[in-house]
């Protein structure tokens, strides 16, 4: 997993990676409808390998609904659920990260690219 540790994003979204020990990961995905609206992702999970893949399972998501006011400071937090599940797959042949939300299917299976920031 440490190979996949960082920031990714799909054009729209960005995924923070980060390890907890060995054999865990703690994702969170911020996706920003416009300026004022943000839902936000958090979850962690089991990490398995294979040669192609490192995939992240988990079945703990939490999703938050957020409005900010021109200010920056939050004017509306709403836990929308907090038992989303799903799987994250890093890919070695791309280097990508496939998220499969078993909740709302949101990504719709477009790809997180890496991006060092």
């Amino acid at each position: 997993m440490m190979n996949y540790i960082g920031n990714y994003s799909n054009g729209r979204a960005i995924m923070n990676v980060s390890c907890i020990g060995t054999d865990q990961a703690s994702i969170k995905i911020t996706w920003s409808g416009n300026a004022a609206d943000s839902s936000i992702w958090t979850m962690s999970g089991n990490v398995t390998t294979t040669p192609e893949t490192v995939t992240v399972t988990y079945n703990n998501c939490i999703k938050r609904s957020v409005s900010y006011a021109e200010d920056g400071t939050i004017t509306s937090d709403t836990t929308e659920y907090t038992d989303g599940s799903g799987t994250i797959d890093f890919m070695a042949d791309d280097y990508n990260a496939y998220w499969h939300d078993s909740q709302e299917n949101i990504s719709g299976e477009v790809p997180f690219s890496f991006y060092n920031e």
